[in-house]
């Protein structure tokens, strides 16, 4: 079974009571947080209870950072993959591919 995950946005220090409603809901809970980014840089008076609260579900595993460099780095890398697959398909039906092909004859 796939993982579900659910990831916050438009703040870095998730709201409280959204991070309680998610987790019950969700396999992964992530944020988006630059890997270079100290989160105590973010931290105000009117945020500090949802950071603690946040704080709590990251070192229990249930959030964790969702860094943006990361994230264009698996773009980047899925549609490498995507170029492979397709040239190695048309490698794979082109007629001099077929040509070198040892035909295996089939035991009775």
């Amino acid at each position: 079974m796939m993982e579900r995950k659910i990831i916050y946005y438009p703040t870095i220090i998730v709201p409280s009571e959204w991070a309680k409603w998610a987790v019950l809901y969700f396999d992964k809970v992530s944020s988006i947080i630059p890997e270079s980014l100290d989160l105590g840089e973010v931290i105000k008076p009117w945020n500090k209870e949802d950071f603690e609260i946040m704080k709590i579900l990251m070192d229990e595993g249930e959030l964790e950072r969702a860094n943006p460099q990361g994230l264009f780095a698996q773009v980047e890398k899925r549609a490498s993959v995507e170029a492979f697959k397709e040239e190695f398909r048309r490698i794979l039906i082109s007629k001099r591919f077929k040509s070198i092909i040892i035909q295996v004859p089939e035991k009775n």
